[in-house]
């Protein structure tokens, strides 16, 4: 049900032990103190809006609306609105996103009930972009529909300059046979399901959210997690393999190529760690791998690695979530071709007994990371004991983020300990390289190690 408009009540003594709506009401209009506002209670609780944004939907998902304050009472609504910094950029954030909820209003209004744009929050062009992904190679488009948002698509793929037709549709005269093309026009009622199914059927027609739908879920976890994409069209194309040697943001080097010098990863078995949101695990794909075991430990990290899986049809993945100090779990499928360890051995508060896990299950092993210096990170260095030999190592601070390690403090290794350590263990560094990089408070040096077992 949608509430397009509010009951106006006086508001001189409402609280919240006076009040239990399940609809919404208007409690104040246009407060004061924070100059457009309103406050609306439902459910128990007060939502303070700015009036611009108009009539709230309640029966939406209210985590997409731009709340300026959620309270437990009308007073302590006022009181943080009172508080509230307007000059800051949340203001301005709040403002941009009002604007674009505005937006989103309007489109619902011209388009109605749609289930693929709500799934992708929306976003028509996004929606564009998926679609474009996956019809990549071909030279003509045909889409399919009379509706505002089959010609809206139309407009945004003759702007990508790709060769597009539309042909008219109507599920209430569908009469039409030979058609070819992609079905723009979502069935919104009982009997348009019906003729969706018989013109799809009669038809070599696929609707479209038969193929963008599963896309729409990287635009839910972006919503709420970080990814290592600038835009959503770089997603798309590096999961997909069409541009992992294109290194941008969060793709340092190209290090499967220099490993590709000593070994052929086309039908190996590679076990990964610490694959993030799987950015690389895409290009271990794309050199045809023929299996990964990817260990990682961070929730919001496993959630986008399930949906990659899912959404490319990464069958050669196998996801363990566990902390890959202990190698347990990863043992069980005995040996790898690869041991591949990029970004995270300095997540480690163990690194040496994670380096020695490795070499359990892999004669080749390759490792990147940040190394300690005698300026960074500022703090005094440590020696470390491990298997009768002294290492020298230096500890920092991990921040809260998807990129990050387990703990809150990790351990930082010279490159000259990593190699020993390798070299004592009967590996030779095949190839080896350093950037300086000013990317971290903690260090300024990248390393990037290749080790192969020579016994």
């Amino acid at each position: 049900m949608k509430f397009n408009f509010f009951k106006k009540i006086n508001n001189s003594k409402i609280n919240s032990e006076q009040t239990n709506n399940t609809s919404p009401l208007l409690v104040e209009n246009g407060l004061s103190i924070t100059q457009d506002v309103n406050i609306i209670e439902y459910k128990d609780q007060f939502y303070a809006i700015h009036q611009s944004y108009g009539a709230v939907d309640f029966s939406s998902d209210i985590k997409k609306i731009p709340f300026l304050v959620i309270s437990d009472s009308i007073e302590e609504a006022k009181e943080k609105l009172k508080n509230k910094d307007w000059s800051s950029l949340n203001y301005s954030a709040s403002t941009k996103s009002i604007k674009e909820a505005k937006e989103i209003k309007n489109l619902q209004m011209k388009i109605g009930d749609n289930f693929l744009l709500n799934a992708f929050g929306w976003n028509i062009n996004s929606l564009v972009t998926a679609l474009l992904y996956e019809l990549e190679d071909e030279e003509e488009i045909n889409i399919i529909g009379s509706d505002f948002l089959t010609k809206k698509i139309h407009s945004e793929l003759k702007v990508k300059n790709r060769r597009v037709n539309r042909i008219n549709f109507s599920f209430d005269d569908f009469n039409q046979e030979g058609i070819n093309g992609i079905l723009c026009q979502t069935p919104i009622t009982l009997s348009d399901w019906g003729k969706c199914e018989k013109f799809i059927k009669t038809n070599n027609v696929k609707p479209i959210w038969q193929i963008t739908l599963k896309y729409s879920l990287f635009k839910e976890l972006g919503e709420k997690y970080e990814y290592n994409f600038e835009t959503f069209e770089d997603l798309l194309k590096v999961y997909g393999g069409k541009d992992f040697k294109n290194y941008k943001k969060g793709r340092r080097n190209n290090q499967l190529e220099i490993i590709s010098q000593y070994i052929n990863l086309e039908g190996k078995n590679i076990l990964e760690l610490g694959p993030s949101d799987g950015n690389r695990t895409s290009d271990l794909i794309s050199h045809k791998v023929n299996s990964i075991t990817a260990v990682e430990g961070r929730t919001e990290n496993i959630l986008k690695l399930l949906a990659v899986k899912y959404a490319f049809g990464w069958d050669k993945l196998k996801i363990i979530f566990d902390n890959f100090h202990l190698s347990d779990k990863w043992e069980m499928d005995s040996k790898y071709d690869l041991a591949y360890a990029q970004g995270v051995y300095y997540h480690c508060q163990n690194p040496l007994l994670f380096f020695k896990n490795l070499m359990k299950v892999s004669d080749y092993i390759f490792v990147g990371g940040w190394l300690a210096t005698n300026e960074m990170p500022a703090v005094p260095w440590l020696k470390i004991e491990f298997e009768d030999n002294i290492y020298k190592a230096k500890s920092y601070q991990e921040s809260d983020h998807f990129l990050s390690g387990l703990g809150s403090t990790s351990i930082l290794l010279t490159q000259d300990e990593i190699e020993r350590f390798f070299q004592e263990r009967d590996y030779e560094c095949l190839n080896h390289k350093t950037v300086i990089n000013e990317g971290t408070a903690f260090s300024n040096i990248w390393y990037e190690g290749f080790f192969k077992r020579t016994n």
